[in-house]
């Protein structure tokens, strides 16, 4: 066994020598013998004793219980004073380096053999209860953080008062792409895309509350956005002063888009049993209409009157075509899709448009040659496409580009993620373009209601766009610029490719 390693701190020779060679006798090592404080600092930090024997009066400007406290800071090596004036005073003044016993000169052998077994076996007793605290903190520690890397689906981590990362778990990674090595000691805003708003608001809001939430956009590793749910909260030290903040973040983006479709849903339904009950209605008065004007289409013979009737008859034709949009917008039109050639619509469709049109409005067709099929109704689609082609027309009353371009689409799992009825797969790819005055961002989430128009009253239903997605179930997407005219990708319909 190893004997206890003593330093010795005594500016009297004779005693220091005398006080080593009784150590020695009683089995103890000594490491050194110093008379001042400076070198006792100096002897501690690179001899590492198991214990020092410190008289409190040294010569120099530092005395031994200055020393003392300099080394307790340092490596905090247990400390026995030494002293030939034990008074009320001094010893209160040791305190300061929590020594583990006293000699008063002068002693005798078994004084300091004891003094020093006491304080020893103190040291080991101390040594065993801080062990055992750092293994109950590690186990604390270790499994905190093994419940924190379990979750999966929630970003979990620390920023410290500079507003740095200071912890990132598995579910973070998993959320944004960013490795703990990337983002450990770098600032939060790298979580955040450069044109919303700082996290320094958020931060203030915590620190004023104590907690907060919100809904906030987020930035992947690889540049895309995604709408988070986080909460946050304060981290606090045993006295109460602020260390920092605890962030968990969940991704919403899914969420918000299912909440999205069922409130369309929902608006549809109530819409649709509106307007499904007055179609049929008008449908059933529209059949008497077309029975009456036969029957006197066969029995007239006036050219005058048969023009009247015929304006009648093609009046009714023209609400008998309103209904069937409202019947669609209802969900409750009977739909006959089968395998189509989307340029073949599209062919038909510019043949039918381009004599109908206006002469300043130039018609120009982009087609995939090798184009995929879809299953769909190709008569929706047509009329889709008319229904599109004459808002474009409306856009542009001083003439203009009409473009129509049929494409095939890959679409990747994050992008889909980000819009609404999009799923990973193939598609086929409807984008009408035209260079009119553009749809203003307050009305440009509702061109899909039914009956909603921004025509003046007498040229619009506000069914033209909303019956588009009957055709065949996929995903529209539709992008403007107020007065600027629009190019490119202005409404884009997406059906699943066979």
């Amino acid at each position: 066994m190893t004997p206890p390693r003593i330093l010795v701190v005594e500016d009297e020779t004779i005693v220091a020598m005398d006080l080593a060679a009784t150590l020695r006798r009683l089995g103890y090592e000594v490491v050194g013998m110093v008379g001042t404080g400076g070198a006792a600092v100096e002897l501690a930090r690179s001899a590492t004793p198991d214990l020092i024997l410190m008289d409190i009066s040294l010569k120099g400007t530092m005395d031994g219980i200055e020393a003392a406290s300099i080394i307790q800071r340092q490596s905090a090596t247990p400390i026995v004073f030494l002293t030939a004036h034990a008074d009320s005073d001094t010893v209160e003044r040791t305190k300061a380096a929590s020594p583990y016993g006293y000699l008063v000169k002068p002693f005798d052998e078994r004084m300091l053999h004891r003094v020093l077994k006491i304080a020893l076996q103190r040291v080991a007793t101390d040594k065993s209860a801080r062990e055992e605290a750092l293994d109950a903190l590690w186990q604390s520690e270790e499994r905190f953080r093994l419940l924190v890397n379990a979750v999966k689906d929630y970003a979990i981590f620390m920023v410290d008062l500079q507003g740095r990362i200071a912890s990132w778990n598995t579910g973070a990674e998993r959320l944004t792409g960013f490795t703990a090595e990337e983002v450990m000691g770098r600032p939060v805003s790298v979580l955040r895309p450069p044109d919303v708003e700082p996290m320094e608001a958020f931060f203030d809001q915590i620190r004023r509350e104590g907690s907060a939430e919100w809904d906030r956009v987020g930035l992947r590793k690889d540049g895309q956005r995604y709408l988070s749910r986080a909460y946050g909260a304060t981290i606090l030290n045993r006295t109460g002063e602020l260390l920092g903040y605890v962030a968990i973040t969940r991704d919403i983006t899914e969420q918000r888009s299912l909440e999205a479709q069922l409130a369309q849903a929902q608006k549809l339904e109530s819409l649709g049993q509106l307007a499904g009950g007055v179609a049929h209605d008008f449908n059933n008065m529209l059949m008497v209409i077309f029975a009456r004007c036969d029957i006197l289409l066969r029995q007239l013979d006036s050219p005058k009157h048969r023009q009247f009737i015929t304006d009648i008859r093609a009046a009714a034709g023209k609400n008998r075509d309103l209904t069937q949009q409202l019947l669609a917008a209802a969900r409750q039109q009977v739909l006959e899709p089968q395998i189509v050639n989307l340029n073949d619509v599209i062919t038909s469709a510019v043949q039918l448009l381009a004599p109908t049109l206006s002469e300043q409005i130039h018609i120009r067709t982009e087609l995939e040659p090798a184009l995929w099929s879809v299953y769909a109704d190709p008569g929706k689609l047509h009329q889709v496409l008319v229904n599109l082609a004459i808002n474009a027309r409306d856009a542009m009353p001083h003439g203009g580009s009409l473009i129509i371009e049929s494409r095939n689409v890959q679409v990747e799992p994050a992008y889909a993620r980000q819009r609404i009825g999009l799923k990973e797969g193939g598609y086929v790819s409807l984008v009408v373009s035209d260079t009119g005055t553009g749809i203003p961002r307050d009305v440009l989430d509702r061109i899909y209601d039914p009956f909603f128009t921004t025509k003046e009253p007498g040229r619009g239903t506000g069914l033209g766009l909303a019956s588009g997605s009957t055709a065949r179930k996929g995903a529209v997407r539709r992008s403007s610029s107020c007065c600027r005219g629009t190019r490119l990708k202005q409404r884009t319909i997406n059906l699943p490719r066979m």
